[in-house]
């Protein structure tokens, strides 16, 4: 037996399924969907062509042949495929030379499709009258909850109302008694997503990353309004403006909050915070892959980041105006970092590698304290 290796960037598989004819392999991969090698040279498999799709892959079944179900004509003319968010079925099409919807630019569509609204890990905050929850819930946006108590007990939270909502178009958080909802035709703005909130540590204020390209704005600034019954409202005070325009899943700011790391989905970038201004940009290259989270070390002297399905990424801040990728560890996990408040430790979730724990004072050099192992895949992880 002979291994034959797809490539080290393919990320986390765990479906496979193959052709009845012996000629394609399809392979379904964490956040990428099914990906279709030609192995008519069984020891020299060639890429052909890839479905993508969000999410966990779990299952990937192909019709059947033509003679096992009569009066049908499927012999692999159907894939079927399974992840954490969605249930898809493929056809198989014939090439197109020309941009004709519904097959434009000749993008494999799903003929059946059923998904969530969860894109992304939803981060959430609670405020510190413990009155209100505040959810960045990507699809949903930026939702703000009051939290109501059992009138029994006067102490156990027994349900949410819906309080206010960020709009894209008005760039303010406004009050509402019931989600903004879109209909079947029509797309959610890309501002409108936002998958995480920060407080600042006197509560004075919140932050969240948003996508507004068209006015090129990366990120928010609101002032808590608390009134003297412990009311909230939410007062306008900058966007961060900024040229490029990516999603950013995650913002973390340094132990000081004089600044902040953002997970572009292209690599980090790097904020002053008392001006409310980017700093720098750094672009990953040659990484395929969504990098989804960062974090400063305690000195500032660094900046981690992870890519999902593909590693940890470490980056000389020492110069935030010019920051440097020293280091990185290609480990098919990435998902979560986190700071220690009380230790000089960074907590890294990688996936099936479960969490590990780096010692900070070591950077850029990677040193493992201690790790622990799970059975499922990790992901999440608050202080």
């Amino acid at each position: 037996m002979v291994p034959a290796n797809l490539g080290s960037t393919l990320g986390y598989t765990s479906s496979i399924g193959l052709s009845l004819d012996d000629q394609f392999l399809y392979v379904g991969a964490r956040s990428l969907g099914i990906l279709i090698y030609n192995i008519q040279d069984p020891l020299n498999p060639q890429f052909f062509q890839q479905l993508q799709l969000t999410g966990q892959s779990f299952s990937i079944a192909l019709s059947p042949k033509q003679n096992v179900i009569s009066n049908t004509t499927f012999d692999n003319q159907f894939i079927y495929y399974s992840n954490s968010l969605s249930v898809a079925i493929y056809q198989k099409q014939k090439p197109s030379l020309f941009n004709n919807i519904p097959n434009l630019f000749n993008a494999q569509q799903s003929q059946f499709f059923i998904e969530g609204t969860a894109v992304s890990k939803w981060r959430c905050a609670i405020s510190s009258n413990n009155k209100y929850f505040l959810g960045g819930l990507d699809a949903d946006g930026l939702s703000i909850f009051e939290i109501k108590v059992n009138s029994y007990t006067k102490s156990t939270p027994s349900t949410m109302q819906i309080k206010y909502q960020f709009s894209d178009t008005q760039q303010q958080i406004l009050r509402t008694n019931q989600l903004r909802v879109f209909g079947p035709d029509e797309s959610i703005p890309l501002g409108f997503y936002v998958d995480n909130i920060y407080f600042s540590k006197d509560g004075q204020y919140i932050y969240f990353a948003a996508q507004q390209s068209t006015i090129n704005v990366i990120a928010y600034k609101f002032k808590v309004i608390i009134s003297p019954d412990g009311e909230y409202s939410f007062e306008y005070v900058k966007g961060l403006h900024y040229d490029q325009v990516y999603y950013c899943e995650e913002m973390n700011f340094s132990e000081d909050e004089q600044h902040a790391v953002m997970s572009f989905d292209v690599g980090i970038v790097l904020v002053d915070m008392i001006k409310f201004e980017v700093i720098s940009m750094y672009t990953n290259q040659g990484i395929i892959g969504t990098c989804c989270g960062a974090v400063l070390s305690h000195d500032k002297k660094h900046a981690l980041a992870v890519v999902r399905n593909v590693g940890l990424f470490i980056y000389d801040t020492s110069d935030m105006a010019n920051p440097k990728m020293v280091n990185q560890w290609r480990t098919n996990g990435g998902e979560t970092l986190l700071r220690s408040q009380v230790n000089q430790i960074i907590y890294f979730l990688d996936g099936f590698n479960g969490m590990i724990l780096l010692d900070s004072t070591k950077l850029p050099e990677i040193v493992v304290i201690d790790m622990e192992q799970f059975l499922q895949w990790t992901l999440v992880l608050q202080p």
